[in-house]
């Protein structure tokens, strides 16, 4: 039987992470797509139809770069109440 959410273990995130708030996103034929970072002076990124499939960004979230080299997605409450920009 699963405990009650209120009971559960208690984490609190200490990562740092590099990130991009996503701004536009242009979808290409191929189902692969260019992500427009918000801040300025910051290339496209491209990311492959099989990452968008997996993790399905959207404008207003951010693409996350880990130390270890993943990269991943996070809706942008998610993000803002788990980081904050040094």
């Amino acid at each position: 039987m699963a405990q009650a959410p209120d009971k559960r273990p208690e984490y609190t995130c200490v990562k740092r992470v590099r990130a991009h708030k996503i701004a536009g996103i242009r979808m290409w034929p191929d189902g692969g797509a260019m992500l427009h970072p918000a801040e300025p002076g910051f290339a496209q990124l491209k990311f492959s139809k099989p990452f968008l499939d997996r993790h399905e960004p959207a404008v207003g979230g951010y693409i996350v770069y880990y130390e270890d080299g993943y990269i991943s997605y996070s809706p942008a409450k998610a993000f803002e109440e788990g980081y904050v920009k040094t």
